[in-house]
């Protein structure tokens, strides 16, 4: 790796960093997650961010989302990481619509969001 590659990468990191920070996700320990997922983190958009509370809230446990930031890193990278955006996006068309049931049918984040509700 040449110096100027070297450069490059760092600046592509810390950009990546501040893009996580925005998110509003908590500090991510790079160990943590794959690279990739931290990409794919740093790249989601605010209304996937926004789904993610809107969902929280429909099972109950939007507060803690808000306050736990274990808790935040963990469903931020599995909303991250998921194929189903466009079911995601078609379900929140009319959020006040949208069941438990049939958020149990494409979200990966609904038995994250089941345990919160128990504990």
């Amino acid at each position: 790796m040449t110096s100027r590659d070297f450069q490059q990468r760092w600046r592509e990191r810390r950009e990546a960093d501040a893009r996580i920070a925005q998110l509003g996700l908590g500090g991510l320990d790079e160990g943590d997650y794959a690279p990739s997922t931290l990409d794919r983190l740093a790249r989601m958009p605010e209304e996937h961010v926004v789904r993610m509370h809107w969902m929280a809230d429909l099972f109950g446990v939007g507060e803690r989302l808000e306050g736990d930031a274990d808790f935040q890193r963990d469903v931020g990278a599995a909303c991250a990481n998921c194929g189903r955006t466009g079911d995601c996006h078609r379900a929140f068309a009319d959020p006040a619509g949208l069941t438990r049931a049939a958020a149990a049918e494409f979200c990966p984040n609904v038995p994250a969001y089941r345990r919160a509700a128990r504990d």
